[in-house]
């Protein structure tokens, strides 16, 4: 049955949840759609009907489909699945049936893969992937080139996540199916769930993505990205309706059994609770969409700006919609005005193992780049010092010595990022 939309506010705010907020949901997404934070769509359902079913900001209609990043690994995992079910692998299985050429695949099992625990460094944390990130590869290059590099870790010593795990997981699909990976989802999942508006090709997307950028416009068109990079991984694009199906499918466990291990293949759960979520981040959207096993409270929150701010307004909606409290008015963001002299003090290049960093002025707005991806995103200004970055939602404060050179920051006070110092 076709569900009613309203591209206004609200269609069912807490009515059927016997609630009332003082916030409307159009009051809540106002500041974030005005700091340029969000703009995309909210659904939210339960098992008595959809509660708000609206697109924000310059989005399209809600029926737009979206690039919905790592959500794309639940359907990478339920493709194994499949396969496992029919008799065309099993979770125990190294992967040099599948993938010989890589070298490192007597080692890793189907199951390490997918529990991110089979040691395969993330190719976002590769120095070297600057420089291919723009390049189309195919799964099979994607392997020569990991290929030069040692796993982190033991495979089954602890778990780490990895894009290049579920990159490799794609290609076990191709490999043991026989088809693409586009073609065994279409045929296999999509088709046969009624997902009518869901591809496993991140490009084109209905609606066109940004990443966060500097003032004026605070936002500048997606760094660019080779699509071979994000299959299997973050290459699937759809919309809040096939995603709202998608969960249901997920939690009644009948098509696809996610949870045959202890971790649910491709979602997170946390650990006490019955929400099974997922969420996802790639130049240009951001998503985060979660159902409540024990409830059947869904909430999917899809944005055409790269920025995190999807997670926290996730959180919000499902303790609001849940009966659970009020939705919180958003905070505005403070403005600061630093001189150029100020920012000029902060900039150079910053590390830990594994994180190097390089902040730089274009023109005159300060840019934060992690040195492995090359990509260039804004810090805003709040405070002396003090500068926000929209991508992961999070404040980062720059320890200054006397004379206001920045010599470490201070990332949303959990961790602290030294300067490097030049080698002589």
């Amino acid at each position: 049955m076709k569900r009613r939309r309203t591209t206004t506010i609200l269609i069912a705010a807490f009515a059927l949840l016997g609630s009332a907020a003082p916030t409307t949901l159009a009051e809540y997404v106002a500041p974030l759609v005005q700091q340029h934070d969000f703009s995309g769509v909210i659904l939210v359902a339960g098992r008595e009907g959809t509660l708000a079913d609206s697109a924000f900001g310059n989005a399209a209609s809600p029926q737009a489909a979206y690039a919905i990043g790592s959500i794309s690994k639940t359907f990478t995992a339920a493709a194994i699945e499949l396969l496992a079910s029919r008799g065309k692998l099993q979770y125990s299985e190294t992967l040099d049936k599948f993938v010989p050429e890589y070298r490192h695949a007597k080692d890793v099992t189907i199951e390490q893969l997918l529990e991110h625990t089979a040691g395969i460094p993330d190719y976002y944390a590769l120095r070297s992937f600057a420089s291919v990130r723009e390049k189309n590869l195919s799964l099979a290059q994607i392997v020569r080139w990991l290929n030069a590099f040692p796993l982190d870790f033991k495979p089954g010593a602890r778990g780490q996540y990895s894009n290049s795990g579920y990159s490799l997981l794609a290609l076990v699909v191709e490999r043991s199916s026989g088809e693409s990976y586009g073609k065994f989802l279409a045929d296999n999942i999509f088709t046969p769930l009624g997902l009518t508006h869901t591809s496993a090709s991140a490009s084109p997307s209905d609606v066109v993505g940004y990443d966060p950028g500097p003032a004026p416009t605070y936002v500048q068109p997606a760094a660019k990205f080779g699509e071979g990079w994000l299959t299997g991984n973050g290459s699937i694009r759809s919309t809040a309706d096939d995603l709202s199906h998608w969960l249901d499918v997920a939690a009644a466990g009948a098509f696809i059994n996610f949870k045959y291990l202890p971790y649910p293949n491709g979602w997170s759960k946390r650990t006490g609770s019955s929400i099974l979520e997922q969420d996802g981040r790639i130049p240009g959207f951001a998503s985060d969409i979660s159902i409540d096993e024990a409830t059947g409270l869904k909430v999917i929150v899809l944005s055409n700006i790269q920025c995190a701010v999807v997670t926290m307004m996730a959180n919000d909606l499902r303790k609001a919609y849940s009966g659970g409290g009020n939705l919180p008015m958003p905070a505005s963001r403070p403005t600061y005005n630093p001189t150029l002299a100020d920012l000029s003090a902060v900039t150079g290049n910053f590390g830990l193992p594994g994180l190097p960093l390089v902040v730089s002025l274009r023109h005159s707005a300060l840019m934060l780049s992690n040195a492995n991806d090359g990509m260039q995103l804004p810090l805003d200004p709040i405070a002396p010092n003090t500068f926000f970055f929209r991508p992961v939602y999070a404040s980062v404060t720059f320890n200054t010595d006397a004379k206001g050179v920045a010599q470490s920051i201070n990332w949303a006070g959990k961790f602290t990022i030294p300067r490097l110092r030049a080698s002589r």
